[in-house]
């Protein structure tokens, strides 16, 4: 039987480098985690063709290469100025959104769009693909414009929107709401309008969770898409984590009281785990907390610590870590914590869990799988009282540390192995391929707690 073919386009491919490093590169955040442990896992049955961005942060990487059984390309393109907005405004033009001078002054200032996603349809195999797998707004332009050409199916994937990446929306306990400033309609507009082209114009539409389903029904709507549209092609898909790195390590001694990896952003409540350490440090003088990341709030973390007197119990750091690096990180804390306001998926909570280590987390994302009490706590991250009292309770009992470790990687191993997560995919090009999208909702896209045997 003949593979389907799929080509795969996102920014973020794995790379071995110019110098055929051992250690993958190519791989910055939570897109490139996914595009990774995904295509490594069904090669062997999809006949896959990734299309990534040639230069990532700050590191040339090969035009051509083969991994884990696929191919990657990297074309290297940068199209003029005025070449880029003759074509963005067809594009737009034919999905029937508004291209103005907004979106002319925005676009030298995002490269993706000129360097990548414009050079998507520019990539010539031999042979056609099956479909076209288009991840977020960076090469949602170039996938839309390449599957008219080829008449083929566009399967688009969120894993976030602008809004809520610039804080413009916060995830809570009861769904998403508007932030101020922006709201809906925070951040760049060019960026905003891609994301609902793709949503738009998309075969199907995948985005990382129930929580997420129900932002981008909100912020679709309010650009003008129909409701009844975006129900009919909008599926919610839940991530994994690969069990067999990210482990319990014995013999490890554990060096911090809590651990924080992830991006320096005030949508990840890091400066209310801040606050809430200082709370902390009232009660448990000698806390110890180390913070793995950076962003643009680095200053402001600095000077906060330094403001609250905890120089003496915050280490922070902003080297990049491998793999490996992080899991000998996560098994030297009692626990690991994520306070996020907005979290479209997450993937800290589930490498923690993975490795028995007990997460403390915000909402979004989170939510959908953390089970308070039994593989973990969720906190409320605007409430740093809240948070220094989820820490402290952990801090203080041992036992149920350890108990919620134990079950936090139980949990993990039987619902959230990417060696499970992945088969799902072959199955949804299949069924995208039948054209009878219906068939979705008989695949286990998600987990659902209240099957798992843990509630």
């Amino acid at each position: 039987m003949k593979k389907l073919a799929v080509e795969w386009e996102s920014y973020e491919m794995p790379s071995y480098g110019m110098n055929h490093s051992k250690n993958k590169t190519g791989i910055v955040g939570g897109l490139g985690v996914v595009t990774d442990e995904v295509l490594q896992r069904i090669s062997g049955s999809v006949d896959i063709t990734g299309i990534g961005a040639s230069f990532l942060r700050g590191e040339t990487l090969p035009t051509f290469e083969e991994i884990d059984g696929y191919k990657v390309i990297r074309p290297v393109y940068n199209a003029t100025l005025s070449d880029a907005v003759k074509r963005c405004a067809g594009l737009f033009e034919r999905a029937g959104i508004e291209f103005t001078g907004v979106h002319i002054r925005e676009l030298p200032m995002l490269p993706f769009i000129r360097d990548y996603s414009l050079a998507i349809p520019e990539v010539k195999v031999s042979g056609s693909h099956d479909m076209i797998c288009s991840h977020d707004w960076m090469s949602i332009l170039g996938g839309y414009e390449k599957s008219r050409e080829k008449d083929t199916p566009l399967i688009v994937f969120l894993h976030s929107l602008e809004s809520g990446r610039v804080g413009g929306m916060v995830h809570t306990p009861l769904g998403p709401r508007e932030a101020r400033p922006g709201g809906i309609f925070a951040g760049s507009r060019m960026i905003r309008d891609i994301e609902v082209l793709g949503l738009k114009e998309s075969t199907v539409c995948f985005t990382v969770g129930t929580t997420m389903v129900e932002e981008v029904k909100l912020v679709g709507k309010s650009h003008g898409v129909p409701v009844e549209q975006i129900e009919k092609k909008l599926f919610p898909i839940h991530h994994g984590v690969d069990i067999k790195i990210f482990r319990p390590m014995n013999g490890v001694e554990k060096e911090y009281d809590v651990l924080f990896i992830g991006r320096f952003a005030a949508v990840k409540g890091i400066l209310e785990l801040l606050d809430a350490i200082k709370m902390v440090k009232a009660l448990v003088p000698d806390i110890r907390v180390k913070l793995i990341g950076g962003g643009e709030l680095e200053p402001d973390i600095r000077r906060k610590i330094k403001r609250s007197y905890l120089e003496g119990n915050v280490t922070i750091s902003t080297d990049w870590i491998q793999k490996e690096e992080k899991v000998l990180e996560i098994n030297k804390a009692k626990m690991t914590i994520a306070p996020s306001k907005y979290e479209p998926h997450g993937q800290f909570d589930l490498e923690s869990s993975s490795c028995g280590v007990p997460c403390i987390t915000g909402t979004g994302g989170f939510i959908e799988r953390v089970i308070p009490g039994v593989t973990g706590l969720s906190c409320n991250p605007f409430d740093a009282k809240d948070i220094a009292k989820k820490v402290h309770s952990l801090l203080s009992e041992e036992n149920l540390r350890e108990e919620m470790g134990r079950n936090a990687r139980d949990f993990v191993v039987k619902n959230y192995s990417w060696d499970e997560r992945a088969k799902v995919y072959p199955k949804i090009f299949e069924i995208v391929k039948s054209g009878d999208l219906t068939d979705l909702n008989d695949l286990p896209l998600t987990v659902d707690l209240q099957s798992t045997g843990f509630l």
